[in-house]
């Protein structure tokens, strides 16, 4: 039952490559399962093609290379290099098993032409007609209907209202690796709209439904420092879109260790309502924020480890400070390297949200009441459907 899809994808689809979960099978992480990287996909299936790690999804050197797993992700790799050659020279990994492993990837880098054409290829996205109407029939035929009492489709002409933070968002992904960039998208609010016109519609959230506060937009700029204390002119200095990073391997155009600097962010923020802002930052390092020179939101000098980013970072340290409709507040965000024992990685997000109480229900009934249909739309969003960590609860936000 479970392996049936991964079957279809090598024998119908015939991938070329197959990454191993973060998950144990049976007690045993995937990347190290011999039964199923060996016996099943390469003997069962006749596959060969090759098998990489989820990141940091590696857990060991010669149980991985001798169960099957061909690559170790990301680069540079923690498991294998200098360890790789200890297990040879030790008797742990024979030199066929390593010949096996390489020939593996190469037989890849034939077959994509990167053998012959060194080309730096610029990422593209291929927008067909075919594919938006898999994916519409995909949507639709995964879709359950679980109870309709003679209320759709609907008709008449009367009010609709339509409630929840999910309504006027496309979640049409996960989280995680599962978010990805779409060539459209349709909220339901949009779609409603279109197939109904707008004057027959309102709208209230009702209540937020997102695990941290909303994501800073920018720009902003980014300051690198070569140590963890900020301290020095900066070594490099860029933009960014967003108040948040993922940095590993290559950092600040290569000009600070990436385990062992430091970064100032710059930016403004302007909220569009008066009243109470929560203030809110999680990083796989230390990391303090300030709204117009006032601290708001310190992960530097109380940090500690939690659940974001593979469980190597904090949970999201929140503060809150008041704030006037249509005035742009400066926003300082500060982030330095710490060690960390497993994975080494840095990161940060950083946000500005208004809580919703009382009044944003009470408007949400009000809603409700004046309107003959009422559409509500409830769930989670990528924020908790992540990737790296099981979820705690199915229990709904709020």
């Amino acid at each position: 039952l479970y392996l049936l899809p991964f079957e279809w994808a090598v024998k119908k689809a015939h991938t070329w490559a197959i990454m191993s979960s973060y998950n144990k099978l049976n007690g045993t992480f995937t990347s190290e399962n011999g039964w199923l990287l060996g016996q099943v996909l390469r003997v069962e299936w006749k596959w060969d093609g090759v098998v990489m790690s989820d990141w940091f999804g590696s857990h060991s050197t010669a149980p991985t290379v001798n169960a099957g797993l061909d690559l170790e992700m990301p680069g540079p790799p923690r498991d294998r290099g200098q360890k790789l050659i200890d297990a040879v020279n030790a008797g742990e990994v024979s030199r066929d098993t390593l010949r096996t492993r390489t020939l593996n990837v190469l037989r890849l880098m034939e077959r994509t032409g990167a053998l012959d054409d060194h080309s730096v290829w610029e990422e593209r996205a291929e927008d067909r007609p075919a594919h938006r109407a898999l994916i519409r029939r995909a949507g639709a035929e995964a879709t359950v209907l679980l109870k309709n009492d003679a209320v759709l489709p609907l008709a008449g002409t009367g009010k609709i209202a339509v409630i929840g933070p999910n309504a006027r968002v496309a979640r049409i992904m996960g989280g995680g690796s599962a978010q990805l960039n779409p060539h459209y998208r349709v909220s339901p609010w949009d779609g409603l709209v279109a197939a109904l016109g707008a004057e027959r519609l309102s709208f209230a959230a009702g209540a937020t439904n997102h695990r941290f506060e909303p994501v800073l937009r920018g720009p902003f700029t980014v300051d690198y420092f070569d140590d963890p204390t900020l301290s020095g002119a900066p070594v490099h200095t860029d933009t960014q879109d967003e108040a948040q990073a993922f940095w590993i391997g290559y950092v600040a155009a290569g000009k600070v260790d990436p385990l062992h600097f430091s970064a100032r962010l710059t930016g403004s923020f302007t909220p569009d309502a008066s009243g109470v802002h929560r203030v809110g930052i999680y990083s796989a390092g230390l990391t303090r924020i300030f709204v117009d020179g006032r601290l708001v939101a310190d992960n530097w000098t109380t940090w500690q480890k939690g659940r974001t980013f593979f469980e190597e970072g904090s949970d999201e340290v929140v503060g809150e400070i008041a704030l006037e409709a249509g005035r742009a507040y400066p926003i300082v965000i500060e982030f330095a390297t710490k060690d960390f024992a497993t994975l080494g990685l840095a990161a940060f997000a950083a946000g500005i949200g208004r809580p919703l109480g009382d009044e944003a229900i009470a408007e949400a009934v009000a809603a409700a009441s004046d309107a003959e249909t009422a559409i509500v739309f409830v769930g989670r969003n990528g924020e908790w459907d992540t990737e790296g960590s099981d979820l705690t609860s199915i229990a709904l936000p709020g």
